[in-house]
């Protein structure tokens, strides 16, 4: 038996000899092709013709459509209720993941709480007392080429010294340098005469920032092969007593060959003002995060 493409002709050999058979497709091709040019003059010749076929089509097959559609609908809700299945359940799975891992780090945290209540039943460790603070408006302010002071409603009357930290939100804004009886006068650390050892950065770099009489103060007294960059956090270091440690003060900035400090506190003259009542060198990091988040929220709602 053999079978070859010529003339698309199909030979079968047997022993009775050859028999060529024609296949269908060419033997239905010349009917095709006149019927689809008989069909073609038509449509020219009668538009209508055609048109009338389509509607008497469309007539018929509109109720089968109709039909089929209604017993497709079923399958389809089947499948999409599959499909509901399938998300809901990679996102169970998804959700008992968070949840073992949440029970592990919750696990954790419990740990290292225990831990830490046994340390601190061990070295006898006391929690600080709480900050008590003062709030006050700020009345009136004197800027100048050489002074950056405040005049607040709060003084010797709200048991306040001179010396005491003044923040606005969680920033050090300065100090008190004068006190009276309801009044109270803060010289910012914008202030030509204000001087703050500070820390920068992760390398906790000491530096003395110094007012400028504007929003940038100056880095001054910083050692050889001072470890900084723009954008290192800068906060009081504590030292000298006069402020305590870790309160944030602003950000580095490159200033040329020099190195400058945008003073968080300066962005804008603030409304109000926090007053912390304790003794130069008395406060850690932690009471003035508990002195300093009421006073922002006291900053917020007076600038609403």
């Amino acid at each position: 038996m053999s079978v070859f493409d010529h003339r698309r002709l199909a030979t079968w050999r047997s022993g009775r000899g050859t028999i060529e058979v024609r296949r269908t497709s060419d033997r239905l091709a010349p009917g095709l092709m006149v019927a689809a040019t008989a069909l073609l003059v038509i449509s020219y010749a009668q538009p209508t013709a055609f048109e009338r076929v389509r509607a008497t089509v469309i007539t018929w097959s509109a109720p089968v459509l109709e039909a089929a559609s209604g017993t497709m609908a079923p399958l389809n809700r089947t499948l999409e209720w599959v499909r509901e299945l399938q998300v809901a359940a990679n996102e169970s799975a998804r959700l008992r993941a968070e949840n073992a891992r949440l029970a592990s780090v919750a696990a954790r945290v419990d740990e290292l709480e225990r831990e830490n209540a046994e340390l601190r039943r061990i070295a006898q460790f006391a929690d600080p007392a709480p900050v008590e603070k003062v709030t006050a408006r700020v009345i009136a302010s004197a800027p100048g080429p050489l002074s950056q002071t405040l005049l607040i409603s709060a003084g010797r009357n709200n048991g306040l010294k001179a010396g005491a930290p003044v923040t606005a939100g969680a920033n050090l804004l300065g100090r008190l340098v004068q006190v009276h009886g309801g009044y109270a006068t803060v010289m910012t650390l914008s202030d030509r005469q204000s001087r703050l050892p500070v820390e920068i950065g992760p390398h906790h770099t000491r530096a003395v920032l110094t007012g400028t009489g504007g929003p940038h103060g100056k880095l001054e007294f910083l050692g050889p092969g001072a470890q900084i960059a723009a954008g290192d956090l800068v906060v009081t270091s504590g030292v000298g007593g006069i402020f305590p440690r870790a309160m944030p003060v602003g950000v580095v900035m490159a200033d040329g060959p020099e190195w400058s400090v945008a003073v968080s506190a300066q962005s804008e003259v603030p409304s109000i003002v926090g007053i912390l009542k304790l003794e130069p060198g008395t406060l850690d990091a932690v009471q003035l995060q508990q002195a300093a988040a009421p006073v922002a929220g006291a900053t917020a709602e007076a600038r609403k």
